[in-house]
């Protein structure tokens, strides 16, 4: 018996071991950590233990923990006889969370309008009877410059109306020369514009009724539509 004790304990080499415990029947190793767990194996040799000797080392090993295997290694055709358990102690680590990448959208494209309309309508954008911008009708202007940097139309028209008093001639001309003044405004800021048309209408396609004074203010108005194809 002393002679088989002398020759296990003569074989037991740990493979990358820290410390090793040896029996009659097996022999007991804590070898290199896996994933920063502690990590151990039991190997059984001879013909007199019983199945389940390094599961029941394993257990002493782990004491009041649960024995996770890692690698058994059985006999051939005997699957429930382990001779060679690797194993660790405790419940498997938890896997960490992978966060799902955070979903990506095409950053938002700004697209102009193919047509671009402004009205200038009112008495508050020229003076009775003149064709002079007056500071609203600039600061409307130049929100339709802003909203418009860059783009360059193909085709462009400014119309200009008048209400119904008045004369016919004199109607058309202020109609006329408020178009112009537009016109002018919106080239010298920089309107980008192939083909700009300017008219005056006089007092034809009104807006509202002439009847009333609200209705005349409507028709006495300056048309833009700016067009990119």
């Amino acid at each position: 018996m002393m002679k088989s004790v002398i020759w296990a304990l003569a074989f037991a080499v740990p493979l990358a071991a820290c410390s090793s415990a040896s029996g009659p029947t097996f022999n007991a190793y804590q070898i290199n950590a896996q994933d920063g767990i502690a990590t151990y194996r039991v190997e059984c040799h001879g013909l007199l233990q019983g199945q389940g000797v390094c599961t029941d080392k394993a257990k002493e090993i782990c004491v009041d923990q649960v024995v996770r295997p890692i690698e058994p290694v059985t006999p051939f055709g005997r699957s429930t006889d382990v001779r060679t358990l690797t194993f660790q102690c405790g419940p498997a680590p938890a896997k960490p969370v992978t966060a799902a990448p955070p979903e990506t959208r095409p950053a938002a494209v700004f697209v102009p309008a193919a047509v671009v309309k402004l009205d200038l309508n009112g008495d508050a954008n020229f003076d009775t009877g003149k064709a002079t911008l007056t500071a609203a009708a600039k600061r409307k202007l130049d929100q339709l410059l802003a909203g418009s940097r860059g783009i360059a139309f193909s085709h462009g028209e400014i119309s200009g109306y008048t209400d119904s008093r008045a004369s016919a001639a004199y109607n058309l001309a202020l109609s006329r020369q408020r178009a112009e003044s537009v016109a002018g405004y919106l080239r010298s800021r920089g309107l980008q514009c192939d083909d700009l048309t300017v008219r005056g209408f006089g007092k034809e396609n009104p807006a509202a009724s002439n009847a009333t004074a609200s209705g005349r203010a409507i028709n006495r108005r300056v048309e833009i539509r700016l067009s990119r194809s």
